[in-house]
């Protein structure tokens, strides 16, 4: 019976060497798809970044170009005094012209 144990003590003092290398190796593989994944994340975040700095400098770009073109635009009052005045200048200008057609053919 002793010898028996003994016998079963030795087989399962043969494997821990074994399982040990196992273990190791599977804590190596981890360790490896860790670092791969790790760094696949820090590239994804990197690329991530700099498609919003593009974006953000793009939307900027569009503002400014925006707020160029709002600030050139003339608002709906000053468009109404600008024609009413060009009217006013044109028919004051006719009332001249007929004036001296008038005095010409009075004169």
């Amino acid at each position: 019976m002793a010898d028996e144990l003994s016998e079963r003590l030795a087989r399962l003092e043969g494997r821990f060497p074994e399982f040990d290398r196992r273990m190791e190796e599977r804590f190596r593989a981890s360790e490896r798809a860790s670092e791969v994944a790790l760094s696949a994340a820090r590239e994804a975040t990197s690329k991530a970044d700099s498609a919003l700095e593009k974006r953000l400098d793009n939307t900027n770009e569009w503002r400014k170009s925006y707020d160029d073109l709002a600030r050139q635009k003339q608002g709906r009052e000053e468009a109404a005094t600008r024609f009413y005045m060009t009217m006013a200048l044109s028919l004051l200008a006719l009332l001249v012209s007929i004036a001296g057609v008038v005095a010409r053919l009075r004169g």
